[in-house]
């Protein structure tokens, strides 16, 4: 375009410089006619040398725009590619942690068919054989080491840290206090972990902050990315800090229909699926209705393998589980007033 325009300028000067030529030629040999007509032809290739001049000028302008214009356009066309992959990879994450949830439903609906029938031969008052008992309970607990390892890797996905997932039930003790115990932890996290449940086997529900307020009907779930900056605050573990920063904790829970009219609606709770780390993250609202709908799936699991373990204490002489001890072990549910 440049080079176009740049010959034009100079066509359209030869032009006007020919046809004056031509106009003195002619105006010597007094033939005036023709001089005219040549004056108009000189005209025109004025008039088309200035505009083929000044669409030159303006070509170089636009040129020198284009040059300092390139590097925006390259830098804006490399941040729409990074968005573009940015986009992709949160499309793969959440695939991916879609995935990981699908793998719990669909392990969760085969283990409450496998358990059904024992807990209905239970109910009609059946004998069970106990290695029958110890087989179901032994494959039932090694499925929830299975939901908190699936967890976390879901948990790792959305908040691009490092999770630790562990499972809590919740019972009365002989003074009706709400007492809480880790009844399983992810396997990345246990040996980092089992020192605070060593110190801490059992503790009243308000020694946390997080299941106070969620069983005091404050909150449905605690949610926190700064736990620093939460006033108050307070933990069982002494160690938390050093452990965790962000936390997520979801009740495992039922609604329960009042009997009359005078009560309130209460909660059925057996125990909270609780996720922390140091990165945060785990407040947004993508984590916590993902965790919230597996804590949701596994109320009708977890009430059945508490029968089935209340059972297996009563008939066993040895225990079956460090990760579910005597202590609690006969209260399948909680209910919590709202």
């Amino acid at each position: 375009m440049r080079a176009f325009n740049f010959l034009g300028a100079v066509a359209g000067i030869l032009g006007t410089t020919l046809t004056v030529a031509l106009a003195v030629a002619a105006w010597a040999s007094g033939e005036y006619a023709p001089q005219v007509v040549i004056a108009a032809l000189g005209t025109v290739n004025i008039a088309l040398a200035i505009i083929c001049l000044l669409m030159f000028l303006r070509s170089e302008e636009l040129s020198r725009d284009k040059l300092k214009l390139e590097p925006l356009v390259d830098a804006q066309g490399r941040e729409i590619t990074q968005f573009e992959r940015a986009i992709k990879k949160i499309e793969s994450d959440y695939c991916e942690a879609a995935s990981a949830l699908h793998s719990i439903l669909d392990q969760l609906r085969d283990k409450m068919y496998d358990l059904g029938g024992v807990v209905e031969a239970i109910d009609r008052g059946d004998s069970v054989l106990d290695p029958v008992l110890r087989d179901h309970v032994r494959t039932n607990e090694m499925f929830y080491l299975f939901v908190v390892d699936i967890v976390k890797t879901s948990m790792d996905i959305l908040t691009g840290g490092k999770c630790s997932v562990c499972i809590k039930f919740v019972f009365e003790n002989e003074r009706e206090i709400l007492m809480l115990r880790t009844f399983m932890r992810d396997s990345n996290s246990y040996r980092e972990r089992k020192i605070a449940d060593l110190m801490a086997t059992v503790y009243p529900y308000y020694d946390n902050t997080a299941f106070k307020e969620i069983l005091d009907g404050k909150r449905n779930y605690y949610a926190s990315d700064d736990l620093s900056s939460e006033k108050p605050y307070f933990n069982s573990n002494q160690n938390w800090r050093e452990q965790y920063n962000s936390t997520l904790v979801c009740p495992i829970r039922i609604l329960g229909l009042p009997e009359n009219d005078n009560d309130g609606v209460y909660y059925s709770v057996l125990g909270f699926i609780c996720v922390d780390n140091r990165e945060g993250g785990l407040a947004k609202q993508i984590c916590v209705q993902t965790l919230a709908s597996v804590a949701d799936s596994l109320y009708n699991h977890f009430l059945a393998y508490h029968k089935l373990t209340d059972l297996a204490w009563d008939v066993m002489d040895d225990g079956l589980s460090s990760a579910h001890p005597p202590e609690g072990h006969e209260s399948a549910s909680t209910d919590v007033s709202r």
